[in-house]
Formats: structure tokens, C-alpha cells, sequence
């Protein structure tokens, strides 16, 4: 039946999507024994066809068998005759994501990430042609069309992401720890290239300083370079002089397109232990915290002049800049409080995580006892997910550092989750700094509240406000998630508080 559909030349695509079912659901035996052939005339018709919908039903058919043989691998023969398969299928979905006008980039990535996982060896070879062809759609350009072509529109985020899941598995076809450790240090070259761009000179320039000690060796400098060349370029034009750019937005798609990048690299499987680059990623997030765009939005507003020339800049960015970075920041201060969490979830010896106890510590506590003294104000300036990032990073520290972090950060902790559920700080609510019972002695009325205790009753209606304004879901899951960063600091350090930590005003 199967040749009988391969033959038809009105019926290939159907044929190939037939077959892409046979590979789902076929026993294991008959996987085994036909697996060769079926792989050939799918390469066949994708290497020589060109029609969209017949090339997307091959890739998706390839990437069902991959993913089935890399179940089998161990059994004889699979990884024999799937090794020629699979670089076949690799040069071949690589010419596609190099190909100006082809529709079908996400199935064909979809096939080298299926390949990577199945058979990486395979890809040695041509891992060059395949880290530039990701390497570009992550960067968001579009390739140059050529004569007689039209062209296609520059990559989405969503085609992005992908592309970055891709290149994170890339250094499996290696599988040795430089490999991985080399591709690591060129993407967070890259990562700092783009806050260059987009920070347009508002960060912390000692620490920027720093990131780039962290990054770069003493000797031979040309073999890290950034991943994304010609960003490190417009970095370079943006330090030393160079014009704005016109928007910020593409470079913060960019940014989180390498920042997946680390992510799937971090918490993606490899064949052996590798030193995850743990300092240089929490740097990047304390870059990322430390461009004030508020203050310096307020300055250009409240006297109506201009900044003055920023850090490497030959001109004062722009009011409309400002503003466009204002509204990008909550999204920028998420993605950083994840890479804090990321940092010290995913590193398996935590002993190694140690020197960062210190940094993560004084990050934590400056931006939870910010929140504490602000109030309700806090609530307003920063959003839900912002809030909700924050205290999941700080759960996260929390629960791989221990005691040691947990004990010092405990009465920050306590004024943000005050801050957050009941919209009251402790020093306002009769609790004063630190916990202790600061209000007077309540009432033996049952009925009648002290003048120190918690106003639940404005808290419980300003969440059927919220709730009835369709925002209620998300500020829930905000109290949620400040709940269960209070709760990590009484599960490791509950025992070791004092008596008054333990006072929680009903």
C-alpha cells in the first residue's frame, strides 16, 4: 500500500501523511524492520519535492520516526542503520531553514531537534551549517532572497524559541563538556551585546564591566566568539557613539530568544556533567535589575529637558526611548527574576552555588524590603507576573541554599507577603520591624477588633473588586505564589526563628 501512495504523484502528501500514523502507532517490531525504507522515501520526496504541503508531512513523518527510534536505540541494528538516516535528514532540514521562501521552518526544526535527541552524532559534521542557520533565525533576520524570489517575512518569536530549543541541544552531536561550556560563554557574549543595545546606557556600568571579566578568557579570545556577530556590532557602534536605534522592541525578542537559549542548555539533558556557568547567568540578571528607566523618565518629564549623553552614547536618549523601555521593563524584570530561579534550580551540586549565596541574598532583600517600605504602591508600580517572578525566585534560592539564606531573609520575606496579601506592611498593621507585637492587647470581645489587627475585610473586598474587573485570577496566583515563598522560609528555617518571627496577627 505504501508503495502504491508513493507512486501516485496526486496522492504523495496523503501517502506521507499515512505513513507519518504508521510510525506513531506501530508496534515495535514493525518499527524495527521497516524503519529503513520508510526513512529512504521520506528523504527521497522532501530532498526532491518542493511543494509546501508535502514537505511539512515529511518532516512531521521524520520527526515521528526519530522520536520513536530513540525508545529503541540500545536494540541492534537501530543506531547502525538510523545514523545514516539522520544525517540525511539534518542536511536536508537545514537547507530548508536557508531556503528565502520556504513556509515549513517549524516542522523542519522540529526534525533537527528530533534528530538531536535520537541520534546526535550524526549532526558532528555539520553542526557549523546548522548553528548558522538557527543562529540566524534566532537573531530575526530573514535570509537574503534571491533573484526571482520574493522572499520571507523576518521570523516570528514563536519560530524564534524554537530555533533557540535547537541550538540548545546542538553540542549533544559533540557531547563533551567544552563543546558545551564554549556555545554557553558565545550566547551570554550575545545576551550582553543585546542589553548594550536595549539598556541604552541606563545600566550599571561597573557591573557591565564585570559581566564582561566573568564572560571573556585571558587568552585566545577569538574562539568565544559572540554567536550573534553581527550584533555584537551594533553593541560595539552603540558603546562608541553610534545612533539609537529605533525601537527596543526587536532586541528584547532577540534577548529572550538567547536567554531560551541558557534555559534549554541548563535544564536540558547531556551526556556528561558540564560546569554550568551559574556567576555569569546571575549577573546577567542583576544587569537587567539594575537599568533605573523610571528615575531617569521622571527627570525628562518633571523638569522637560533632556538626559544628559548616557555611558558610551554620543546623544541622550530620547523621551519616546524612554517611554518605550518603560513599558518593556516589567516584561525584562520577569525574565530576569526566572534566571535567578533558574540559576539555583538547575544546578545539581549545590555546593558549587555557595559563592553566589551572598549576591542573591543582598539582590533578594533589596528588592523585597523595597516593596515592603512602598506599600500599596508597590502593588501598582509593579505588575502580577513581575511580583509573582520575583517570589519564585526568592522560593527558589531559599530552598537550595538552606539556612543560611532563609534566616536572614525572613523578616523581608514576611513584610512582602504582608504587603501582597493584605496590602499593609507589618510596621502599619501593629507589628513592628522585624515581627514583635507591637499593637495593643486585642479585645476578649469576640466581635470587636483590635485597632492593630489586619484589615481583612478590605483585603477580601478588594479582591472581589480585582475579581469582578477580570484580573482577580492573576492576583490570586500573585498571593499564591507569596504564600508559598513564605512558606519555603518556614519549612528550612522555621525552627531556627525567633519567637516573635512567629507572630502572624489574625
Amino acid at each position: 500500500m505504501i508503495g502504491v501512495v508513493m507512486v501516485d504523484v496526486e496522492t504523495k502528501t496523503s501517502g506521507a501523511l499515512l505513513l507519518g500514523t504508521t510510525i506513531k502507532c506501530c508496534c515495535t517490531r514493525r518499527l524495527v524492520s521497516s524503519f529503513p525504507d520508510w526513512g529512504m522515501s521520506l528523504l527521497e520526496f522532501l530532498k526532491k519535492e518542493t511543494e509546501a504541503g508535502l514537505q511539512r508531512e515529511c518532516c512531521n513523518a521524520l520527526s515521528a520516526l526519530f522520536n520513536r527510534l530513540h525508545e529503541v536505540i540500545e536494540i541492534q541494528g537501530v543506531r547502525r542503520d538510523g545514523s545514516t538516516l539522520a544525517s540525511k535528514a539534518a542536511s536536508i532540514a537545514t537547507a530548508i531553514l536557508n531556503s528565502p521562501d520556504s513556509p515549513n521552518l517549524l516542522p523542519a526544526i522540529a526534525l533537527i531537534r528530533s534528530v538531536l535527541l535520537a541520534l546526535p552524532a550524526s549532526c558532528r559534521h555539520q553542526m557549523t551549517n546548522i548553528e548558522l542557520a538557527l543562529a540566524t533565525i534566532v537573531s530575526g533576520k530573514a535570509p537574503k532572497a534571491g533573484e526571482g524570489t520574493t522572499g520571507r517575512a523576518p521570523p516570528t518569536l514563536k519560530l524564534r524559541l524554537e530555533a533557540a530549543g535547537a541550538l540548545a541541544q546542538l553540542p549533544r552531536a559533540v557531547g563533551d563538556a567544552e563543546c558545551w561550556s564554549k556555545l554557553a560563554r558565545r550566547v551570554l557574549c550575545s545576551v550582553h551585546d543585546c542589553m548594550e543595545v536595549l539598556l541604552i546606557g541606563l545600566d550599571d556600568a561597573g557591573l557591565a564591566a564585570r559581566c564582561t571579566d566573568v564572560l571573556l578568557p585571558t587568552v585566545d579570545t577569538q574562539a568565544f566568539e559572540p554567536l550573534l556577530p553581527a550584533l555584537a556590532a551594533e553593541a560595539k557602534a552603540a558603546t562608541s557613539g553610534g545612533p539609537p536605534p529605533n525601537r527596543l522592541r526587536p532586541y528584547l525578542d532577540t534577548l529572550l530568544a538567547l536567554l531560551a537559549v541558557v534555559e534549554g542548555m541548563m535544564v536540558g539533558s547531556y551526556p556528561v556533567p558540564v560546569p554550568l556557568p551559574s556567576q555569569a547567568v546571575l549577573l546577567a540578571a542583576m544587569r537587567m535589575l539594575s537599568a533605573d528607566v523610571a528615575s531617569a523618565l521622571a527627570v525628562t518629564t518633571e523638569s522637560g529637558k533632556s538626559l544628559p549623553a548616557l555611558r558610551g552614547k554620543a546623544l541622550p536618549p530620547s523621551q519616546a526611548m524612554l517611554l518605550e523601555l518603560h513599558t518593556l521593563t516589567p516584561e525584562l524584570h520577569r525574565v530576569a527574576w526566572a534566571l535567578v530561579g533558574l540559576v539555583f534550580r538547575s544546578c545539581a551540586a549545590r555546593s558549587t552555588l555557595v559563592p553566589l549565596h551572598g549576591t542573591a541574598t543582598k539582590l533578594l532583600r533589596l528588592h523585597l524590603r523595597r516593596m515592603q517600605a512602598r506599600g500599596m504602591s508597590a502593588l501598582a508600580a509593579c505588575g502580577p507576573l513581575e511580583r509573582q517572578a520575583l517570589y519564585a525566585a526568592a522560593e527558589a534560592v531559599i530552598q537550595s541554599s538552606g539556612i543560611g539564606v532563609a534566616r536572614p531573609l525572613a523578616p523581608e520575606v514576611l513584610g512582602a507577603a504582608m504587603v501582597e496579601i493584605y496590602g499593609v506592611a507589618p510596621a502599619q498593621s501593629g507589628v513592628k520591624g522585624g515581627g514583635t507585637r507591637g499593637a495593643a492587647e486585642p479585645s476578649k470581645k469576640k466581635a470587636k477588633m483590635s485597632s492593630g489587627a489586619l484589615p481583612t475585610q478590605d483585603a477580601n473586598a478588594m479582591a472581589v473588586g480585582l475579581a469582578s474587573e477580570g484580573g482577580g485570577d492573576v492576583e490570586l496566583m500573585t498571593q499564591a505564589a507569596a504564600m508559598s515563598m513564605l512558606r519555603s522560609v518556614v519549612t528550612v528555617a522555621g525552627a531556627m526563628l525567633p519567637g516573635e518571627k512567629h507572630y502572624q496577627p489574625r
